[in-house]
C-alpha cells in the first residue's frame, strides 16, 4: 500500500476517493491525472521518467505499457 501511495504521489496523480465494498470487503481507489505538466516539471527526482515527445498521450488501445507517464 505504501509502495502505491509513493508511486501516485510521484506521478502527481490527486486521490479523488477509495470505495470499499460492504459484501465482499473489496476496495477500489480513484485518482485523478493532473491537466496540466506543471507538478511533472517540478519533481526533484525524475522518476518516474517522463515519456519520450514522439509517445501518443492520447493513445489508449494496442499500445505497449513503457511504465511512463504520458506528457501531456
Amino acid at each position: 500500500m505504501l509502495a502505491m501511495s509513493a508511486l501516485t504521489v510521484s506521478m502527481c496523480w490527486e486521490l479523488v476517493t477509495i470505495k470499499k465494498d460492504k459484501l465482499n470487503g473489496i476496495g477500489a481507489a480513484i485518482y485523478r491525472k493532473p491537466t496540466t505538466n506543471n507538478c511533472y516539471d517540478q519533481r526533484i527526482k525524475n522518476s518516474p521518467p517522463m515519456c519520450d515527445n514522439d509517445d501518443d498521450a492520447n493513445a489508449a488501445w494496442s499500445v505497449s505499457f513503457s511504465g511512463t507517464p504520458n506528457d501531456s
